[in-house]
């Protein structure tokens, strides 16, 4: 009997999640592509490029609510339907029904862990090379109806379109701390071997450096324009795009960059006070590198929080099933939507403030890495004493 009520409580649980992450990933994809679309004006053959790379994120968001949506619709339905109440009466403990959903809800948990791993360190760059590498293309279909267009850094305003031919372009681009303003008689935009550079071919025309410098020629040149693509391999990259597995190695090399700053910081603090020169310690450049120091050690501080994060994230699923299951047994409640928002308030008022308050104190580092387990933890004990609370009913 035990087994039959485990198939059957999966068969529904599976039936209702399927559908329900589906159309909250198609409705998040089409959601995220036409906003990234919008943004960079890309055309439709390349959104449906970026399909594969944003599915992993929606997911991601998919998974937790669709898990308390499954449990407290079949729940909510087996409870109404007194079959709780039957299965008390053969004898078998109510866990035997709730126990199945525990089990869903930590394999699909463990799942969304996996897949916050891949949408953030292959899905968000994937976005990133797709969108950069189709730049020329979306530039000229812009170009031809706005006449302007701008992205990563670039701007470019042009009176016409001539077949590939950009006539009296006036591009502006970022290098560094330096504004680069270009004007030509005519330019042309073409792909280069390097994803972080569109090369544009000018002709008659004029380059200013900021106020420093400038020139100006009558023939053709070539002039790379970087796109501000980020290098997966970088060791500044972002702590979220780092896979799971190169964390640990990144905090060492991060460790080792923070020993090496504060030992030249230091060096030249020492050579500064004998030498008598102490003006030099409240320069631009001292405190530039002060800033450097402070961001390295932000870096690690985020880099040690990144593992906890993504676990206690992806285990909301858990979290929340602890709490939908006995909450939709004791309303006993058909009305899926009613027993979904019931359940969905306590988590929403108690959850989401709890996991925002550990993340933010513990970026800071006020607060060790795995208080950002603090909402996790709330629910599950909210969550046994509901189990307790069914099970003695």
């Amino acid at each position: 009997m035990p087994t039959r009520v485990t198939r059957y409580v999966i068969a529904e649980l599976t039936k209702v999640f399927v559908a329900t992450v589906s159309a909250l990933v198609a409705l998040l994809v089409l959601v995220g592509i036409v906003q990234e679309g919008l943004k960079n004006g890309l055309t439709p053959a390349v959104m449906l490029r970026l399909i594969p790379f944003t599915l992993p994120n929606a997911m991601c968001i998919a998974l937790p609510g669709s898990v308390l949506f499954a449990v407290c619709s079949v729940f909510g339905r087996i409870s109404a339907s007194n079959e709780i109440v039957a299965i008390k009466s053969l004898g078998i403990s109510p866990r035997v029904v709730m126990l199945p959903a525990i089990w869903f809800a930590t394999i699909a948990s463990a799942a969304n862990v996996w897949l916050m791993d891949v949408g953030y360190c292959w899905g968000y760059p994937g976005i990133q090379r797709v969108v950069i590498s189709s730049i020329r293309e979306t530039a000229y279909s812009v170009l031809r109806t706005k006449h302007d267009f701008s992205t990563h850094g670039v701007s470019f305003h042009v009176r016409e379109v001539r077949d590939d031919r950009l006539v009296e372009p006036l591009i502006v681009a970022r290098a560094g701390n330096q504004t680069i303003t270009i004007s030509a008689r005519e330019a042309e935009l073409r792909r280069d071997d390097n994803p972080e550079v569109l090369m544009l071919s000018l002709t008659d025309g004029r380059v200013e450096v900021g106020s420093t410098a400038s020139f100006s020629f009558t023939d053709t040149i070539e002039y790379p324009l970087p796109l501000g693509l980020k290098n997966e391999r970088s060791a500044l990259r972002n702590p979220a795009h780092v896979w799971s597995h190169q964390i640990r190695s990144e905090g060492k090399l991060q460790s080792q960059r923070i020993a090496s700053l504060e030992e030249s910081l230091a060096v030249t603090t020492a050579f500064q006070i004998t030498g008598g020169d102490f003006s030099a310690l409240r320069n631009d450049e001292w405190k530039n590198r002060h800033a450097d120091l402070a961001a390295a050690q932000q870096r690690l501080i985020r880099l040690r929080l990144e593992p906890w994060r993504r676990w206690a994230s992806g285990f909301s699923c858990l979290a929340f099933a602890l709490v939908g299951v006995p909450l939709a047994i004791r309303m006993r409640n058909a009305d899926f939507l009613t027993s979904f928002f019931l359940c969905f308030l306590p988590i929403l008022l108690v959850y989401y403030p709890l996991f925002a308050f550990g993340l933010d104190q513990a970026k800071t580092g006020d607060l060790p890495p795995h208080a950002i387990w603090l909402g996790n933890l709330v629910c599950v004990l909210i969550g046994i004493y509901l189990i307790r609370y069914v099970q003695r009913r």
